[in-house]
């Protein structure tokens, strides 16, 4: 799944609450249970920590992990 970011006016965490805490049960119900995002740009990443990521660096390159 390939999801974009969110424009400015719009980046008060609601977005990725929903997503990924309110609607958590509707990807594990597809199988799904963690969500992976490769590192960007030093302003996502804190995004990612904000929203529950952790950072990951056990590979080629570092990511961030969510478990749903």
């Amino acid at each position: 799944m390939v999801l974009d970011f969110v424009i400015p006016g719009y980046r008060d965490l609601k977005v990725g609450r929903f997503l990924f805490r309110e609607q958590a049960a509707f990807f594990r119900a597809r199988g799904l249970r963690e969500v992976l995002v490769a590192e960007g740009e030093a302003g996502f990443n804190s995004y990612f920590v904000h929203m529950g990521f952790v950072h990951m660096n056990s590979g080629p390159e570092p990511f961030y992990q969510l478990s749903l």
